[in-house]
């Protein structure tokens, strides 16, 4: 009882700016992940498993039992880490410590309250790291944390490429590590089993509701939308419309082809029957630009840069303010009415909420914490099994940092959503490796050289 009322207390320091906010923050996604919960469909461009979530887990009437679901799953997932990777007597308390201490310096707070799937790409890679490497998991928790694993892969398509990436990493320094002792092989092999599953589970999903077995109907949208920003395509168009005519070629020199292509309703993309009706010929044109070596080149070029900069962009706080007539809105008042009225209510529809306070704290805390990381790469008391765990747990992380910027920074387009997202890790698993730091010894030791 002790243990699940301090987890209740960590979940609701976590949801701290729903509670300020006096409702869940919103997105303009919000509205999308609503519908397809309420009305039973899947979106062109993401998996329904976030919208079910939103409506059974509110129960049809209240969206802020979400919120406290996605707090209590992060509060528990703190617990099981500081229980598993520290020496610490109080893993209970270091939990509530590091679940308030982030809240306060970092956007964890900002990502468990709103209503899309962001919080779940940091879910995905601690569940991950606990089954391979928790130690001290039961047969219930090691189920718990396979079931958070999969649906937090799932909720989102970027978290299904970027976890895949850090897990062919893991198994790749596994296969070539002498060292196995920090592995547990049943565990990784387990994993590896979960993350395959997620390649059956959404496709098959959508499958059963369109007899489609794919991951998405927009992923060549997605794809075009990136030759656009790199500026690729217009040059393509350009060179390539006197003699190949494309439907784009009518807007070769019109602003449609380069500002919101994808949601804009005058975008060609659409138009004529919108984004299903486009795919064959928009595959056949990503196939063309990518076959000439040039374009390649750039491509390949743009895209490293854009990861570069995406992992260095983390700025928290991007819905400051929500329409009280936008989707999330409209979709509030479809399926669940009756919460209305406190969505209008709500500090950030009036334009209340700031967070360049909170970004400063964030970015001190993230440099602070990447300085005291370089530390433990060079600390020599590493060779102890539990800290060598540590260090190895943060390049882990590192690696799931780096692909998460090259995964969404191709898939979408740099933002600070996507990398803040899962920039609280950083600065959490610093605390786990401080709190393996024996201080009493320390002192004994300082003291004796004193004297």
């Amino acid at each position: 009882m002790k243990i699940f009322l301090g987890i209740l207390l960590a979940s609701l320091f976590l949801c701290y700016y729903a509670l300020y906010n006096q409702y869940p923050l919103v997105y303009n996604d919000t509205g999308t992940y609503i519908l397809s919960g309420f009305r039973n469909f899947y979106p062109d461009d993401r998996p329904v498993f976030y919208g079910l979530f939103i409506r059974h887990v509110s129960l049809g009437s209240s969206l802020l039992l979400v919120v406290f679901a996605q707090g209590l799953m992060v509060a528990s997932l703190l617990y099981l880490l500081f229980k598993n990777f520290s020496n610490t007597v109080n893993p209970l308390l270091w939990t509530l410590c590091s679940s308030l201490l982030l809240t306060i310096t970092t956007g964890i707070s900002f990502n468990v309250s709103q209503l899309i799937p962001d919080v779940f790409a940091p879910v995905c890679f601690i569940s991950f790291a606990l089954i391979i490497f928790g130690s001290k998991l039961n047969s219930v928790q090691i189920t718990y944390l396979s079931l958070i694993f999969v649906f937090s892969t799932i909720t989102h398509l970027s978290n299904i490429l970027t976890i895949t990436l850090s897990a062919g990493s893991v198994l790749l320094i596994y296969l070539v590590k002498r060292n196995k002792s920090l592995f547990i092989k049943q565990r990784l092999l387990l994993a590896m089993s979960l993350i395959l599953s997620c390649y059956i589970v959404v496709p098959g999903t959508h499958y059963l509701y369109d007899k489609k077995f794919i991951f998405s109907n927009g992923s060549h949208i997605f794809r075009m939308e990136k030759l656009i920003e790199f500026g690729i395509l217009e040059d393509f168009l350009k060179e390539h419309c006197n003699d190949q005519h494309y439907s784009l070629c009518d807007y070769k020199d019109k602003a449609e082809l380069v500002w919101g292509f994808m949601w804009n309703y005058d975008s060609p993309a659409n138009q004529n029957g919108g984004w299903k009706a486009h795919e064959k010929e928009y595959n056949q044109i990503i196939h063309d630009v990518l076959s000439e070596k040039k374009y390649l080149k750039i491509y390949i070029r743009k895209s490293i840069e854009s990861a570069f900069f995406q992992f260095f962009t983390f700025e928290t706080g991007d819905a400051t303010k929500a329409d009280a007539e936008g989707p999330p809105a409209n979709a509030i008042d479809q399926c669940i009415h009756a919460d209305l009225h406190s969505y209008w209510a709500n500090k950030q529809v009036q334009g209340k909420l700031e967070f360049k306070t909170l970004n400063q704290l964030q970015l001190f805390i993230v440099f602070f914490s990447s300085l005291l990381i370089l530390i433990v790469y060079y600390n020599k008391t590493l060779n102890d099994p539990e800290l060598s765990k540590i260090k190895f747990l943060f390049n882990s992380l590192l690696l799931f940092l780096f692909f998460n910027a090259i995964v969404c920074s191709n898939l979408s387009t740099i933002g600070g959503r996507y990398q803040s997202r899962v920039i609280w890790l950083i600065p959490l698993f610093t605390l786990i490796y401080i709190s393996n730091i024996d201080f009493k010894s320390g002192i004994r030791k300082l003291l004796k050289t004193e004297n």
